[in-house]
């Protein structure tokens, strides 16, 4: 079972991946506003519903179904890193707010079905010493958003700042697929 601990990390930078977008969007903001000459009430709803759109993962995944839970993952980063590119190209404003919360959407998916799969691979009192490893990851990420997202916004563009996480999108999605494949081949489905 030595693949669980991959696992694990590879789970916790999904988290992070996904909550660096939810903060970065805050940081950007007011450079998005002038250059898309947004209202910027319109754009707080777009910034917060990405927040609103993290409830989903409290509801608990079943641990079970771990090529369901893999799958959601991969589709889940896929629609992400989707959604990014939305994003990062869009002309309005409109098209901005629903990049974002399709990003929020995807991103709750790969958290909701990564807890199930952190579930499925630390059973029973063994989950208590892993999840405070991607717990602390969206803390991080949270933090590392806003500093980001100031950062490229000012080097680079607001664009920029999205389209630097693809790569990281992609990183992700390739280690989650071998590790729980790989995961999956190692431990029997216990029911």
């Amino acid at each position: 079972m030595s693949g669980r601990w991959p696992l694990l990390v590879a789970l916790s930078f999904c988290a992070l991946l996904v909550s660096v977008y939810a903060t970065m969007a805050i940081a950007i903001m007011p450079i998005v506003i002038t250059d898309l000459a947004a209202p910027p009430a319109i754009m707080q709803v777009g910034t917060y519903g990405y927040l609103v759109a993290f409830l989903g993962v409290l509801v608990p995944a079943p641990r079970r179904q771990a090529v369901l839970l893999t799958v959601s993952i991969a589709l889940g980063l896929v629609v992400f890193g989707l959604a990014t590119v939305l994003c990062a190209f869009t002309p309005m404003p409109s098209l901005l707010i629903g990049g974002h919360v399709l990003q929020a959407l995807a991103g709750a998916v790969v958290l909701w079905a990564g807890t199930g799969l952190l579930r499925a691979a630390f059973p029973g009192p063994e989950l208590w010493k892993a999840i405070p490893v991607p717990a602390a990851a969206v803390l991080v990420g949270l933090g590392a958003g806003v500093l980001f997202g100031m950062i490229v916004a000012q080097l680079m563009s607001w664009r920029a700042s999205f389209l630097l996480g693809l790569p990281l999108v992609a990183v992700a999605l390739v280690a989650v697929l071998i590790l729980a494949v790989r995961l999956a081949s190692a431990v029997p489905d216990r029911r």
